[in-house]
């Protein structure tokens, strides 16, 4: 086998490997003490028919493929784990979040009302001249509300307040 043959191979091996023009200019130097301008070193990648591998493409392509795995992954447990809140019917009864709003606002509040979760617990809440809303404890003062029913309370109390105009 020629000297020619076996660089031919040995080319093709690190093209195959993934190495980039420059790396492959570099090791034809070091290795057969063959200096090639970076432009022949392309002709000669080319007359092999040889495809040269992006690494970062390659490896951005892989991270954005494994990024949207995970999104569909979420998407999955989101859709399967997430049930939808119940709302408290008018006559109180238990099952999902209600929120009314106080006619007569409490002192040191902008806004008031009261809250009713999903287990039938009933709570105040306020909203002060600093913009914060707070929750007030209702017949059971050691009650706190499962996070779900707070997010839907929130949600709740935004679309109550922007259907009255006070957001």
């Amino acid at each position: 086998m020629s000297e020619s043959e076996i660089i031919h191979k040995t080319v093709a091996a690190w093209v195959e490997a993934g190495e980039d023009l420059s790396s492959i200019q570099k090791r034809l130097n070091e290795e057969f003490k063959r200096s090639m301008t970076f432009m022949e070193v392309r002709f000669l990648v080319d007359d092999l028919g040889l495809e040269l591998v992006d690494k970062k493409a390659e490896a951005a392509k892989k991270e954005a493929e494994a990024e949207q795995s995970l999104k569909e992954k979420r998407t999955e447990v989101q859709e399967d784990d997430v049930t939808e809140p119940e709302l408290v019917d008018e006559g109180g009864a238990v099952g999902r979040v209600s929120v009314d709003v106080d006619a007569v606002v409490r002192p040191g509040a902008v806004i008031s009302g009261s809250v009713t979760f999903s287990d039938g617990e009933k709570m105040g809440w306020q909203l002060d001249q600093m913009g914060q809303l707070g929750l007030l404890p209702g017949a059971n003062p050691e009650y706190r509300p499962n996070p779900g029913d707070i997010e839907t309370f929130q949600m709740q109390l935004q679309k109550v307040l922007s259907e009255q105009g006070a957001m």
